[in-house]
């Protein structure tokens, strides 16, 4: 990952976040409410036969953050923006959906040159003009604006000039960019390696290992 401090302490600061009563607002854009466990337990609390299914709505309910947070640790990953809602370039501390790529190899994750001439081509990808069925698979992965969380896509080598490259689905927080808005070409998260996993947009001064703003 493209930064001045290694990934294990980037993890660390990132894991000390995740603790702190910092993230908690955060949290609360990010993941919500947990309305559904909330109905659920209110609805079968008062009846003696479904205490057990209002017991386990509650500790789900009662857990939901605490499972959130376990649910965003993973390996550093630098990303690059396919697509961003509107709304996280124009409206500070926006949590919106987003479309990146990004690369487990570490060398590979250097060269801005290759993530620049990459997105470029992706972004003019026609599934009509593509040959083989991977490729024309992935352009219509890739035109897809149906957001599903952490949903990836290990692209074609055809497309990547033979390197190992994901396109994910990104929940991008405003508030973890210095200004509230997305400001740059590429994009810090954490993410499970592999074909399937969850991936989470990490704050920029944990990326660089600067202080926090205040």
């Amino acid at each position: 990952m493209s930064s001045r401090i290694g990934d294990d302490r980037i993890v660390a600061r990132y894991v000390d976040y995740l603790g702190s009563r910092r993230f908690d607002p955060v949290l609360v854009k990010v993941a919500g409410r947990p309305w559904g466990h909330i109905v659920m337990a209110l609805l079968t609390v008062s009846t003696v036969v479904l205490v057990p299914v209002a017991a386990c709505h509650g500790v789900k309910m009662l857990t939901h953050r605490k499972r959130r947070r376990k649910a965003m640790i993973a390996k550093p990953i630098q990303t690059y923006p396919l697509m961003v809602n509107r709304a996280l370039t124009s409206v500070p501390g926006s949590v919106a959906p987003g479309m990146v790529i990004g690369s487990f190899q570490p060398r590979l994750a250097q060269n801005d040159e290759y993530w620049g001439d990459l997105m470029m081509k992706l972004a003019l990808l026609d599934a009509d003009d593509l040959e083989t069925p991977e490729e024309k698979g992935a352009a219509r992965w890739l035109a897809d604006e149906t957001y599903v969380e952490s949903r990836r896509l290990r692209l074609p080598p055809s497309l990547t000039g033979g390197h190992e490259v994901y396109a994910f689905h990104l929940k991008i927080v405003g508030d973890h960019f210095r200004g509230g808005l997305v400001d740059g070409p590429s994009i810090p998260c954490v993410a499970a390696p592999g074909p399937v996993g969850a991936i989470q947009h990490v704050p920029w001064w944990i990326a660089l290992g600067d202080a926090p703003s205040a």
